[in-house]
């Protein structure tokens, strides 16, 4: 029995786009790319950075995990148009959203500061250790 190949970064972006019957241009535009570049992802001759991940995970409307290969489910994000949400944390690596006036500020404070121990906890857990 032959085992399926993983799918690729590349692979998964071309299905998200045809998905949504958009052509390499659209996105390109749309992220403020060239179509060159975007055409690189579509081949994994280069990859995004991850502002741009995140901006085209929005406009295909899936997440980035998925199209990372950290998971098979699609996930379809167009219900997140029905409601309202504020980005009200971000980090260059870690950006969250929730749906208006279902968090006070202060849990919202409480896990700012919880990503910002976990971001330091690992930094630290990175730095090469010093005999």
């Amino acid at each position: 029995m032959t085992e399926k190949a993983p799918r690729t970064f590349g692979s998964r972006l071309k299905e998200a786009r045809l998905r949504r019957d958009m052509s390499q241009e659209d996105i390109a535009k749309l992220v403020g790319i060239s179509q060159i570049t975007f055409s690189r992802y579509e081949r994994n001759s280069q990859d995004p950075n991850t502002d741009t991940l995140w901006e085209i995970s929005k406009i295909l409307r899936v997440s980035t995990d998925w199209l990372l290969g950290e998971h098979e489910d699609v996930i379809d994000h167009s219900s997140m148009e029905d409601a309202d949400y504020e980005l009200v944390i971000s980090y260059p690596s870690v950006r969250v959203f929730i749906e208006e006036e279902t968090l006070s500020r202060e849990a919202i404070d409480d896990i700012d500061e919880y990503i910002g121990f976990i971001r330091e906890r690992d930094r630290r857990r990175r730095r090469p250790t010093q005999d």
